[in-house]
């Protein structure tokens, strides 16, 4: 199983979302200025992620992150919807499966 440390999302980088019909897409961010990250992420009504440190885990540190909200409904994902993931280095992208 591959951690997404490996594809370069570690705890405190910044990633952003971006919601689609049936996908969200995750971008890694380079570290920059936070002003025009904000500029491109409203222009295109994405959100920004923090990776942080998985709450529960009490052996060594592991990336989270939290999808939620807005970000879920314009993707049209719901509970117990099955989702397929994919990734490459510095992006993870989530489809929700319709058979």
């Amino acid at each position: 199983m591959t951690k997404t440390g490996d594809i370069g999302f570690t705890i405190n980088s910044i990633a952003t979302a971006e919601a689609k019909p049936s996908n969200i897409t995750l971008t890694l961010q380079e570290e920059g200025e936070y002003n025009a990250l904000m500029k491109y992420v409203r222009g295109r009504q994405m959100k920004i992620i923090q990776v942080y440190k998985e709450p529960h885990n009490r052996g060594e540190p592991r990336p989270c992150i939290g999808i939620s909200g807005s970000c879920l409904d314009k993707a049209g994902f719901s509970v117990g919807d099955m989702l397929a993931a994919s990734y490459e280095q510095g992006i993870i992208n989530i489809q929700k499966l319709d058979f």
